[in-house]
């Protein structure tokens, strides 16, 4: 790989491990030096390869020459990086390794290789755009170019964004009128249920009958936006804006896997597409790439996944599937998630994902799921993950009746709020920055807690509850993976999500999952969601406008304390009360 993207990897792992033995020669016996030094060079080699391929993907993405430059900077600076993340304190000359640094796997260097590591790509050539330009209303003639995934809520009502005056001119404009949703080079736009409709084109796409009430279970369908289009939010409209959509022209092609021409939606971008074919067979697509990857064909990206010897399905979803595997060397289990883009993955997209998977390759407690390893091929990203033998919670509910006692409900979300605790103030790698970039910063953000991402292992007092999926929806969102569908689907799952991060998903911070928490002990203490969903109803509107039901109306069997703790947690305004997992956690010790 390293020779691959042009650079000097070779002599720079060779140069960073003379200069460890030189130093250390004369402060360890030399059974020690040659162990502790084969680990960290061995663990530094693999660590760079991961970098190197990111790397490929930006070279690929356009911009050689930067990235080779700093690459080439970051390499022969290793020396003296090192020198200062491995040395003692006192210990200017870098002789030995701090007590306690873990030096285990080669992901124990993500914290020191990766600071100050690859900036964002900042060529926007071919990257696909789409720019809204506001031509009446509160924001006329601002214009907003958004080259990732967004969503705009045009509304009278608090926390819409844009949110229109409650003036007297804007008084067409219902509280909460109508939602659009960009992932170029897709937008498309929907009615809330307005009283005065959305209308495209001078055309009427939706609103609710005349004469009802607000949200009367009415839902109207989605409407794809192209170049040009003009909207107004009612007739005539004191609201109104054009869209504006710049993409690379699609070339024609073939599915990643099958070869097959491809002309299905969710293929009209730049980058790799597998065809809804290949998609329902996800047992072939892995075991294709581990027969790959065992014949050591030059295309098998994910090497780790060769390692191991597939078993049955564990469970599947929108994104993709999971499978036990073993380790045909050491028998160890493991699970193998397929993940698949639902829109053509380009470089920079992959990129952008492998940075948030990098992230979650950082976290290392007992209540986080770990990700052992990770890589991508042929459109398709594969993770090696943590088996967890005693399933997930959702699952274990299901086995019980579809409740759990009081006490075991608590103590699988006090393990969970630890778990969350520890990855909201952990050190991250890639952390995004104002100008663009990445950096090495603190705490990373779930966004998708439920029961089905909270799994178990081993059994009785010592079973431990593991938070999964770390993040991995966030980072197939923020990437333009998921094809931006619906934000709730893509974001988050509508049941356990709270109205903040609805309304502001990508600045969603550690309180949303603090109350998707509360909402996972609602739900396993009393079988039921802390909303009503009804049929018909707009799930949008649902979490917009509706309040969690008071949780002893569910079960009035519950101790009244927790209960109370609970339906607190679950309040969403005037903001939410518990901002940290830390205060969650006191509260319900407190009580239970």
């Amino acid at each position: 790989m390293g020779n691959l993207a042009g650079l000097p990897l070779g002599d720079a792992v060779i140069g960073f491990a003379e200069w460890v033995w030189e130093e250390w020669a004369e402060a360890k016996s030399e059974q020690d030096r040659k162990a502790e030094l084969e680990a960290i060079v061995r663990m530094a080699g693999d660590e760079f390869r991961k970098q190197v391929e990111v790397v490929v993907q930006q070279v690929a993405a356009g911009q050689p020459p930067a990235v080779k430059q700093r690459v080439t900077a970051l390499l022969e600076g290793i020396p003296d990086l090192a020198r200062k993340q491995f040395a003692r304190s006192g210990d200017e000359k870098g002789r030995s390794v701090p007590p306690g640094f873990r030096l285990t796997r080669s992901v124990d260097l993500v914290p020191i290789l990766s600071r100050e590591f690859f900036p964002a790509p900042v060529n926007l050539a071919g990257v696909p755009r789409v720019s809204i330009r506001h031509t009446a209303g509160p924001m006329a003639g601002q214009e907003v170019i958004y080259t990732g995934p967004a969503v705009l809520l045009f509304g009278r009502a608090d926390g819409c964004d844009p949110k229109i005056p409650q003036d007297k001119q804007y008084q067409v404009i219902s509280r909460r009128h109508s939602i659009v949703e960009v992932n170029p080079p897709d937008v498309r736009i929907r009615d809330l249920g307005s009283r005065n409709g959305t209308y495209v084109n001078g055309h009427l796409i939706g609103k609710r009958p005349d004469g009802t009430a607000p949200a009367p279970g009415y839902e109207s369908p989605e409407h794809d936006l192209s170049d040009g289009a003009t909207v107004h939010l009612g007739d005539p409209g004191p609201v109104a804006f054009t869209v504006g959509v710049s993409a690379p022209v699609p070339a024609v092609r073939d599915c990643a896997w099958c070869k097959k021409l491809v002309t299905e939606p969710g293929a009209n971008r730049p980058g790799m597409f597998v065809c809804g074919e290949c998609r329902g067979n996800v047992r072939a697509m892995i075991d294709g790439v581990i027969a790959e990857t065992c014949a050591q064909s030059p295309s098998a990206a994910p090497r780790a996944v060769g390692a191991y010897e597939l078993r049955e399905e564990l469970g599947h979803g929108g994104m993709g599937a999971v499978f036990l595997a073993r380790h045909r060397a050491t028998g160890e289990p493991a699970a193998v998630k397929l993940m698949l883009p639902k829109v053509a993955a380009d470089e920079r997209a992959v990129a952008l994902f492998q940075r948030e998977v990098r992230n979650t390759l950082a976290l290392s407690h007992r209540n986080v799921v770990r990700v052992h390893d990770h890589g991508y091929a042929k459109g398709a990203f594969f993770l090696v993950l943590e088996y967890c033998d005693g399933g997930s919670v959702d699952h274990l509910m299901a086995h019980r009746g579809g409740t759990l006692p009081v006490d075991e409900a608590v103590e699988i979300a006090l393990q969970a709020l630890d778990g969350l605790h520890y990855a909201h103030t952990a050190e991250i790698p890639f952390v995004r920055q104002p100008d663009g970039g990445f950096a090495v910063g603190r705490g990373l953000v779930h966004r998708d807690v439920k029961p089905a991402n909270l799994f178990l292992t081993g059994w009785g007092s010592g079973r431990v509850v593991k938070v999964g999926d770390y993040g991995l929806a966030k980072g197939f969102d923020e990437a333009g993976l998921s094809g931006g569908t619906r934000t709730g689907d893509v974001a988050g799952t509508w049941e356990f999500m709270c109205r903040k991060q609805v309304i502001g998903f990508k600045s969603a911070g550690p309180e949303v999952d603090v109350w998707a928490v509360a909402a996972s002990l609602y739900y396993m203490l009393t079988g039921h969601l802390p909303r009503n969903f009804p049929d018909g109803r707009d799930p949008w509107l649902v979490v917009l406008e509706d309040d969690p039901v008071p949780i002893l109306k569910r079960n009035p069997k519950l101790p009244p304390g927790l209960a109370k703790v609970i339906d607190h947690a679950l309040r969403e305004e005037p903001e939410m009360p518990f901002q940290s997992a830390a205060a969650l956690k006191r509260a319900i010790e407190e009580v239970a």
